[in-house]
């Protein structure tokens, strides 16, 4: 199954609904624009860490935050078995020399309710006013959903404390004294 980011915009004015996943890329030229702040970084879900062997966190307060972008699919009129590997490619700039993206894909039920399914972190280097091919590799999943579910893809560019955030800077992330605000952009 493939899936595209449609009716991409900023993360400020989307809020959780945000774009759209769509079985067809969007054909006209569309970016979303979202900002990284080392000075407020997106939380992690999962404040305790032995909740997800009970229950996996509702990501909605993730979600509503200006700097995660969110691209939620239709209702699925049938179950859907979701089986193997998952990965997304985005391209992507940043403002920065080193970035960071935190995508998660989640299952979002009838109440709103979200749940992740898969998680993962990727690095990006050499940023700037060129475009970088993000290749997500999210992991294998066995995951069916129900109907009247709806599949949401995250993007944001920190999880913290769960993966260490970026500097903005070349330096090594646990030695840099200062840290700067980075904005990306997204097609």
């Amino acid at each position: 199954m493939r899936l595209h980011l449609t009716g991409a915009r900023t993360a400020a004015t989307a809020g959780p609904e945000g774009g759209a996943l769509s079985p067809r890329p969007d054909t006209g030229p569309a970016s979303a624009v979202w900002d990284h702040d080392p000075a407020d970084l997106v939380p992690a879900t999962d404040g305790d860490w032995w909740r997800p062997l009970l229950a996996l966190a509702d990501e909605r307060t993730v979600e509503r935050r200006p700097d995660v972008l969110t691209f939620t699919a239709t209702v699925a009129r049938r179950p859907l078995q979701l089986a193997g590997p998952v990965r997304m490619v985005l391209p992507v700039t940043s403002t920065s020399a080193v970035s960071h993206l935190v995508v998660k894909l989640c299952d979002v039920a009838p109440d709103g309710t979200s749940r992740r399914i898969l998680e993962a972190p990727y690095r990006m280097e050499a940023g700037g006013p060129s475009w970088h091919r993000a290749l997500v590799l999210l992991g294998d999943t066995g995951h069916r959903l129900e109907t009247g579910h709806r599949l949401r893809v995250q993007v944001a560019s920190s999880c913290f404390p769960l993966h260490l955030p970026h500097t903005a800077g070349p330096g090594h992330p646990w030695r840099v004294r200062h840290t700067a605000s980075a904005a990306h952009r997204g097609c």
